[in-house]
């Protein structure tokens, strides 16, 4: 099986031709990356590269799951496999590094996704808070009350709860007041009976100006088992991890 990392190698650095390839319409693309790699493909995303002259394709192989990103000239005559990207315009860097990022926490996942499979059903089920969404499919979300960027990302859960059913696994990876508020995030969550409810519980306790409760309690105990499991898994290095359970 070929790894994504062989499909870059084949393809970096290297111009392709490309011929009567419209805009918006990477079809052409699609065959011609296709018959270079002998995979099947599927077109993730065409677009153009805001105020530049470049596109951004973002390529699936249908085997093994991994994405790549290609950038195009205007004309669809030449595409290269983007790893890294400078541009003079900072708009223009920030997208093209928030989809590297994107594609590198995808295949990260796709590559460990039996490891994080294990991880996560390891965690008790009295302690996972699962919040349910539209549909079944979930997100797991592995986040510290403490991290500001939790605290943004808790902010728009009701937008991924619009596609998935988010499993919330709060962790105490940043200190003591980490653990204690995720231990009353334990503690409070299992009176609520409606996602609403329960994501008021996680937005009071996620607060900057919540004071937690420093009992050293069986449910404190609790929370430094799950977090040493997660620290020690060394899957997860960094908060909030976000992972979407694959079939």
């Amino acid at each position: 099986m070929m790894k994504a990392s062989k499909i870059s190698a084949l393809l970096y650095a290297c111009t392709l031709g490309l011929s009567a390839l419209n805009a918006y319409d990477a079809s052409v693309a699609k065959k011609l990356l296709e018959s270079k790699t002998k995979r099947t493909l599927e077109i993730v995303s065409f677009s153009p590269l805001d105020s530049s002259n470049l596109f951004l394709l973002v390529i699936q192989d249908k085997l093994n799951g991994y994405k790549t990103l290609f950038i195009s000239d205007e004309k669809q005559q030449n595409l290269v496999v983007a790893s890294a990207f400078f541009s003079s315009d900072d708009t223009v860097s920030k997208r093209v590094s928030q989809e590297l990022k994107a594609i590198s926490t995808h295949n990260f996942n796709t590559q460990n996704s039996a490891k994080l499979n294990a991880l996560f059903a390891s965690i008790p089920k009295d302690y996972a808070i699962t919040i349910t969404g539209a549909t079944p499919k979930k997100f797991y979300i592995v986040s510290d009350p403490m991290c500001s960027h939790c605290q943004e990302e808790l902010a728009h859960i009701e937008e991924k709860l619009q596609t998935h059913t988010i499993v919330m696994i709060p962790v105490g990876l940043l200190g003591q007041d980490s653990l204690y508020k995720a231990a009353d995030i334990a503690r409070q969550i299992r009176s609520t009976k409606t996602p609403k409810e329960q994501i008021q519980i996680l937005r009071k306790i996620y607060a900057r100006t919540y004071a937690p409760t420093t009992a050293n309690d069986e449910i404190y105990s609790k929370v430094i088992r799950v977090t040493n499991s997660i620290r020690d898994s060394k899957l997860i290095e960094g908060v909030p991890f976000i992972y979407e359970a694959l079939d």
